[in-house]
């Protein structure tokens, strides 16, 4: 019964206790007489202080309740109201100064009472209790009197102290408005702009209990102690939590009816990842984001819930400050495709991760619906870091800095037993380098020794141990990883200045980063300058914008199928070769990979195999330099207090210069070339958006808003290549024989009318409708508009049923369906004409170039343009809930989701006789669905002791469906007669395409028991051996089974140790560079080459288990054994499941007292390490790794960069 009154109370005292008493002013009346004032210079005029609390009633659309006579005859100034403003930050600055407090009773609801009043009521007690008042005494309109004195009691001052303090986050800085009450009474108040608060109380043995949305209460005994710091830390999983979402809005956890994930500054710089990108690996449950190696600027795969476009873009969108901006990965055309060349970057390289204060990752259509085609794939949305208002006008300085050690994490095994050379009848035989062969399929090391007669490439010639002209010193292999790698570096430093007033904000922040690679000459450098602020010109009419700078680039070096790749000049060149030729110090010394004539030192003796690696780096050169500029001018214009209008403009340009060059006798290009190559992006995005908030009835909100957004794309590259060097080293197109220029631009348009309406009753049940109408000019007239709409709810239980408790303190479910798309890539609704020419690229020469003897060479390209396209559809369905348990101390977040893309857009394949080779049509059909499981918990809180972590878990299931009629799997990349990375119809997503040995029926291998050949004579080399299917099959998963991450922070005072652990389990890489460095007799496993072997398997001729011993040999491993030809690709795939420790942080807060002395607001030492740890059964670099990139293909291992381990320090410290 006395639940069923106090639930029923709730609802009464507001109908109850509603003052209607018209207020001697208003917002707007208010609104006019501040700007007269400034504008006149008058003097401001004061009001009654019961007027201003009824003002601030109307403006805000809350309850305020005092008694009768309580602010009778206090007046306040016009000024001390700042409509900007919280509520709660008016309210304290009105009735501090006059002896009053106010306590928020319920969310809309606020109790003014004089400070001397106390009780050891709670709010639902006072909540009875008034509502005992107005049973007896009918609807008031205002409280008697003695009403509140009947509930309060006198506060007995004999024992009362005074409390003050500041409350700042778990980065230092100020939080304003967090509420701040002496456990068991109304006796409260709320902190200033700055974070500082006083407040008398009872006695020392009173305790205080501050709350802030979005953070961990915490609840501190009082003592003897008169001055109290508190540090809040972020509720992450918290239902109150403020998120941000679709084109800048701003919404409650609690309202969402989809998933969502936050991810704050703290994580992503403790990360120290050059790149947010890569930053964001085992960060949010179903987000994969796979790093393609160690080298400088690498790119980072970012998919979200898996890939829903077979050949269309499948990355995320990303968003700065309401800004979409490029995150693309512009491969360099003189390289050729992304299996050659260098390891490029993603523009989000360009985000400097201490000038962004939080990421949420928009995950399923729902959330995205509002952002349309750009955001098919998921969105990211960035909220950078800004200054804080404050009457004060306060500034803060941050400086932070930090010094990271790179190394290597690991390379392939290699055999060091058998020496350069090649079997010869059997026999293995030594070749020198002068010969040309460049494989390791030698006699032993052991049995070789150093020669009197001298040879260009080695000490001496190289001769058995019984020649006669032997010196007696022994051959050995050389550590050739060694004397190439280097530890590299990342030194990153950051300084901000950030502050404002009453009426504006700003902030500065230069950033500086330098990184050297593990490679000696590979750098990258990041300089950043930000500026950000926003000022309110009137009550109604704020401007806001950001303008950030920021200059990339640096030294790359060749990796890949690449006869200039350093990867592949080191593992597949002969480890009794010494690329270093004695020096020790290589990199600097000419002569370690070139002789006097100009010509290049390397175990192919210049007419075979791979450059020198110190060759490759020193004489051919690969730079990039991109300028950068993100910014948006915003005004926001409030007509009414319910009625809203914003305009935002935003721009993201850069341009992106690139030199690459191939020196005279690189085996890549003998002749030597150089390409220049200019890339200009511009985007122009702008929005425009109305927005309506009305009180339908006192349990139903309606909020409703309308958007027009309109962007404009434009690329333009110029490309100017040389071919055959006159003048050695002088990489200028000018002085090359042949001269080869292309320019090419594009332009895409989207313009965009969009809808939001969202309906709360009760704030508690949450439904959310929109619609989004596209027209693109990348498809046809008739098919270029488009609609998208979406639906989603959410529905708080805990709030509705009054279920919360000390084991469930909140609750909601949610569910959403929606629907997005995707356009046509550009150019592909007409036949287009390309400049022709056999030779596109400087790394593969050859062929004629046209121009030719000033003829233009123009052809019609292969593809035939269909002018009926269609756009990509995806609809999907999401379901999941939201749950807190033990104060909020373990929180639950599940979703599934279940997505269907059809409609798309495909080349397949016509007849030649067409004139073409293949068309594009509305074909393909892909389905993803999957788990979503967040797990959040604080096992342990003492005094001084906590214990948080944060599990994130996924499972995505992909399936090919459909590709067109007659087409059963796309490539997406390749090399050579390697294994494939493929779209095959009926598999997942990018599986391992190859073939696979001979087998019967139950799938056991066939082994060739024949000992001639059909012949009767002929002995069968292959007696003993498997034999490749020339038949190609589906041969690897690259997708894994689950991903998960596990971050644990424990913090011990002014200690904090984190650590996040990354799982990868059950996925499929397909290793290329063993089954090459195999091909060449380098890998380890070809060691056993001369060990008698029995394959696993049955006989040919009668299933009977095989018996037959056989020697490998030279045979094996160049043919069925290796990576090329005749090879088997499935002996190259396994698993690449992995576990790492991702992430290893301890930090140190020096003591505020230390730090007051000195003027320091904060100061913090971290130690830091990345990827220290990594335990998988892969064999190659590392299972993260992927060659082309950010693309389509994944799980593709080709004499791909090492990935890195990273340790060091930094502090940051705050003025």
């Amino acid at each position: 019964m006395q639940t069923f009154r106090a639930r029923h109370c709730i609802w009464a005292v507001p109908l109850l206790l509603w003052l209607h008493v018209a207020p001697g002013t208003n917002a707007q009346t208010l609104a006019f007489q501040q700007t007269e004032r400034q504008t006149t210079g008058k003097r401001p005029a004061t009001i009654k202080l019961r007027d201003a609390i009824l003002l601030l009633r109307d403006r805000y659309g809350v309850n305020v309740l005092f008694e009768e006579n309580l602010l009778d005859g206090r007046s306040v100034s016009e000024d001390a109201i700042n409509l900007k403003k919280t509520i709660d930050e008016n309210l304290n600055n009105l009735l501090n100064t006059h002896g009053f407090q106010f306590q928020r009773i319920k969310k809309k609801t606020y109790l003014i009472f004089s400070a001397k009043s106390s009780s050891a009521l709670g709010s639902d007690q006072i909540i009875e209790g008034l509502n005992g008042i107005s049973k007896r005494q009918g609807n008031l309109s205002m409280l008697p009197g003695p009403a509140l004195r009947g509930i309060l009691p006198v506060r007995n001052e004999t024992a009362q102290v005074q409390v003050s303090g500041r409350v700042t986050d778990d980065k230092g800085q100020a939080l304003p408005g967090v509420n701040i009450i002496e456990k068991g009474t109304i006796n409260g108040t709320s902190t200033s702009a700055t974070g500082e608060y006083k407040l008398t109380v009872a006695g020392p043995e009173s305790s205080l209990l501050f709350t802030f949305i979005g953070y961990k209460s915490q609840e501190i005994v009082i003592g003897d102690r008169s001055v109290i710091h508190i540090s809040l830390k972020p509720d992450e999983q918290s239902l109150k939590e403020v998120v941000v979402t679709a084109i800048g809005l701003e919404r409650s956890r609690k309202s969402l009816g989809y998933s969502v994930q936050k991810i704050d500054s703290r994580e992503l710089v403790n990360s120290r990842e050059t790149s947010v990108a890569s930053a964001l690996s085992a960060k949010a449950a179903g987000v994969q984001v796979t790093t393609s190696s160690g080298a400088v600027g690498s790119a980072a795969q970012i998919r979200i819930r898996g890939s829903a476009s077979l050949t269309g873009n499948n990355s995320p969108l990303f968003v700065v400050d309401g800004v979409p901006i490029d995150n693309g990965q512009t491969r360099t055309l003189a390289s050729g495709d992304g299996n050659a060349g260098v390891v490029h970057s993603n523009r989000s390289i360009d985000l400097n991760p201490d000038d962004i204060e939080t990421m949420t990752v928009l995950k399923g259509p729902a959330a995205t619906a509002l952002y349309g085609i750009r955001a098919a794939a998921g969105a990211i949305i960035i909220t950078s870091k800004r200054g804080s208002r404050s009457a004060g006008k306060q500034s803060r300085i941050s400086l932070s800095s930090s010094y990271i050690v790179n190394e290597a994490n690991r390379f392939p095994k290699w055999q060091d037993k058998y020496a350069q050379g090649a079997e010869v009848n059997g026999s293995p035989q030594f070749r020198d380098p002068s010969t040309g062969v460049i494989t390791s399929f030698g006699p032993e090391v052991s049995s070789l020794t150093y020669s009197t007669q001298p040879s260009r490439f080695t000490p001496g010639l190289i001769v058995p141990r019984t020649d006669p002209t032997s010196n007696g010193v022994p051959l050995h292999t050389f550590d050739n990883i060694g004397n190439f790698f280097v530890k590299g570096s990342t030194f990153d430093n950051h300084l901000s200045l950030s502050g404002g007033s009453e009426n504006s904000n700003y902030y500065f922040s230069l950033g500086k980063l330098n990184q050297k690679g593990i490679i000696p000459t590979e750098e990258f450098d990041r300089l950043t300058f930000k500026m950000s602020g926003d000022v309110s010109l009137t009550p109604r009419l704020n401007l806001s914008g950001s303008v950030t700078y920021s200059k990339t680039g640096g030294t790359r070096a060749q990796q890949g199928s690449n006869s200039s790749g350093v990867i592949m000049g080191i593992l597949r060149a002969p480890f009794t070769f010494d690329i270093a030729n004695g020096f020790s110090d290589p990199l600097h010394e000419p002569m370690a990979y070139s002789f006097q004539d100009g010509t290049q030192r390397n175990s192919g003796g210049n007419v075979g195999g791979y450059d020198n690696p110190f060759w490759s780096i020193n004489k051919n050169q690969y730079k990039d330099e991109v300028d950068r500029v993100i910014g948006f001018l915003q005004s926001d214009y409030e007509f009414l207090p319910w009625l809203k209008l914003m305009g935002r403009l935003g721009l993201d340009m850069y341009s992106d210069n690139r030199l690459e060059a191939f020196s005279r006798f690189s085996r890549v290009l003998v002749a030597g070339g150089v390409s220049q190559e200019n890339y200009l992006q511009r985007s122009v995005n702008s929005d425009l958006i109305l927005t309506a908030n009305r009180k339908l009835t006192d349990d139903l909100d309606l909020t409703v808003l309308l958007g027009h957004n309109y962007f404009n794309r434009t690329d333009r590259r110029q490309t100017n290549t040389g071919s055959g060097l006159n003048i050695p080293d002088f990489f200028n197109p000018s002085g090359a024989s042949t001269l080869t220029g292309s320019t090419s631009m594009s332009r895409r348009k989207l313009n965009a009318a969009y809808g939001d309406l969202r309906l709360t009753y009760r704030n508690f049940l949450f439904l959310n409708f929109t619609g989004r109408n596209e027209w693109s000019s990348t498809l046809p007239k008739e098919n270029s508009s488009f609609f998208y709409p979406s639906v989603s709810a959410s529905f708080a239980f805990t709030d509705a049923w009054d279920l919360k408790s000390d084991w469930l303190t909140a609750g909601k479910l949610r569910a959403s369906y929606a629907q997005v798309g995707n356009d046509s890539p550009i150019y592909s609704l007409y036949n287009t004409y390309n400049p022709s020419s056999a030779n596109a690229t400087l790394i593969t020469s050859g062929g004629i170039l046209f121009p030719f003897q000033n003829q233009i060479g123009l052809s019609v390209g292969n593809t035939s343009g269909n002018p009926r396209l269609r756009p990509e559809v995806r609809v999907s369905s999401e379901y999941g809930g939201e749950f807190r348990f033990l104060k909020s101390r373990l929180g639950l977040d599940i979703t599934y989701y279940n997505s269907v893309s059809r409609d798309l857009i495909v080349s397949v394949p016509i007849p030649n006789s067409s004139g073409f080779t293949s068309t594009i049509r509305n074909v393909g059909k892909i389905s993803n669905k999957g788990l979503e499981i967040v797990i959040d918990a604080t096992p342990v809180q003492t005094g001084k002791f906590t214990w948080d972590l944060a599990l994130n878990w996924s499972r995505n299931i992909s399936r090919v469906n459909e590709i067109a009629d007659g087409v059963e799997s796309i490539g997406v990349t390749s090399v050579g007669p390697l294994g494939q990375v493929r779209l095959v119809k009926g598999q997942p997503f990018a599986v391992i395409y190859g073939n696979d040995f001979i087998r019967d029926a139950q799938g056991r291998v066939l082994i060739d028991d024949a000992r001639l050949m059909a012949d009767g004579k002929t002995p069968n080399a292959n007696y003993g051996f498997p034999s490749r299917n020339p038949n190609p099959k589906p041969i690897g998963n690259t997708n894994p089974s689950w991903i998960a991450g596990l971050r644990n922070t424990l913090q011990y005072g002014n200690f904090t140790l984190t650590t996040l652990l990354d799982v990868r389990y059950k996925f499929d890489i397909y290793n290329g560079t063993r089954g090459s460095m195999n091909q060449s007799g380098t890998s380890k496993e070809s060691e056993d080459r001369y060990i008698p072997t029995v394959f696993d398997g049955v006989k040919k001729s009668d299933g009977a288990v095989n018996d037959i011993s056989v020697v490998k040999s030279q045979y094996w491993y160049t043919g069925v054994g290796g990576g090329f030809g005749s090879g088997v690709n499935t002996q190259f795939v396994e698993d690449g499941s992995w576990l790492r420790l991702r992430e290893l942080n301890l930090s140190y807060r020096l003591p505020a007292n230390w730090l007051k002395k000195i003027r320091i607001s904060g100061a913090t030492f971290t130690l830091t390490g990345r990827n220290v740890f990594l335990f998988t059964n892969y064999s190659g670099v590392d299972p993260e790794t992927n060659l082309n990139g950010d693309n389509n293909a994944a799980g593709y291992d080709y004499f791909t960069m090492p990935n890195t381990r990273s340790y060091g320090a930094a502090f940051t410290l705050t003025l």
